[in-house]
């Protein structure tokens, strides 16, 4: 829903609906079957029963320019439209509008209506071959103006804002900003914790919480590891930065696949690799990768390759030790 106010006037709801199609000014002149109006007269009478409309840009008509929906505190979850002059325009309570309702994507130019007003986007246009869905019209051929214009302006807060993000991005451009946002949330790796935040947040988190439930270790300084076939993984915590790792273990039918990622958004990718070596006497299984990030932990986490330990690496108890270097690039 988009919540339109202007100052000075009551908005009842029956102006919009019984003037929608009215989107500038004209002064009329009402037929007088007795004879011919004054001009000036006539239109004097007609606008005193005229309500004023609203523009969508925020105008009224006549040219006056007026805030419409100045966002209060607190109310930051919509989007808001910015004049020339800096001062807020629109708000949009409801974000959703702003959607194309076929593939609920943020609306991007060009956006297409039908004759009933239907809209969709371009890329969902092509799919239905021209037709709308809603009434069977054509669509694809005329552009909603309107909209446009709002998603040219529109600006919403990150959707990471409760985790420490200012950021303030275009409504087309909220998805880009999200998949590299720095804010995103990650989730806490320890089984029954339901802490979520920013990354550096979940650091401190464990550090706090959970520091007799990981292995602390030191960046490119070795050290060892042991697991059973069934450990699915291991919390790893570098001491003096606090990041964390995750040693993942998964049974695969000729062994145990090792991998290592990171507790950090896809954005700092790349910053570190390990170094894990397995033996079994004089033999030794040697495994070098980057390593990739997730913001949470998961049974199948990315990785860019694994050290697969063959069964006869582990001893009569079911574990083997692991031998593991995590360094910075």
């Amino acid at each position: 829903m988009a919540k339109f106010s202007v100052d000075g006037g009551d908005d009842d709801g029956e102006e919009s609906s019984h003037h929608h199609h009215n989107l500038t000014s004209r002064t009329r002149s009402r037929p007088d079957h007795q004879g011919m109006n004054h001009p000036d007269e006539d239109a004097h009478h007609y606008s005193r029963h005229r309500p004023r409309r609203r523009l969508l840009d925020g105008r009224l008509e006549g040219g006056s320019r007026r805030s419409v929906a100045a966002p209060s505190a607190g109310a930051d979850d919509g989007a808001t439209g910015f004049g020339e002059n800096g001062s807020p325009l629109v708000t949009l309570i409801d974000t959703d509008v702003l959607d194309c309702p076929i593939c609920c994507e943020p609306f991007t130019a060009p956006v297409f209506q039908c004759e009933n007003g239907h809209t969709a986007c371009c890329s969902c246009c092509r799919k239905l071959a021209g037709k709308c869905p809603s009434c069977s019209l054509p669509i694809g051929y005329n552009r909603c103006r309107a909209i446009e214009k709002v998603i040219r302006v529109a600006t919403i807060p990150c959707h990471n804002s409760m985790y420490g993000c200012k950021e303030r991005v275009r409504y087309s451009k909220k998805y880009d900003h999200e998949k590299t946002c720095i804010y995103a949330p990650c989730v806490c790796p320890i089984p029954g914790c339901n802490f979520i935040s920013s990354f550096q947040r979940l650091y401190q988190h464990s550090n706090r919480e959970h520091s007799g439930s990981v292995t602390q270790f030191h960046f490119k300084v070795p050290f060892n590891i042991r697991f059973t076939a069934q450990d699915n993984f291991h919390v790893l915590q570098e001491v003096d930065e606090g990041v964390l790792f995750i040693m993942n273990n998964k049974l695969e039918p000729n062994g145990n696949a090792i991998t290592v990622s990171c507790i950090k958004p896809s954005s700092f990718k790349g910053e570190y690799s390990y170094d894990v070596a397995a033996k079994l006497g004089a033999s030794i299984l040697n495994f070098q990768s980057v390593i990739t990030n997730t913001l949470a932990r998961s049974d199948s986490p990315p990785s860019a390759g694994f050290l697969l330990v063959p069964k006869e690496f582990f001893d009569s108890d079911g574990g083997t030790t692991l031998e593991l270097c995590i360094s910075k690039r």
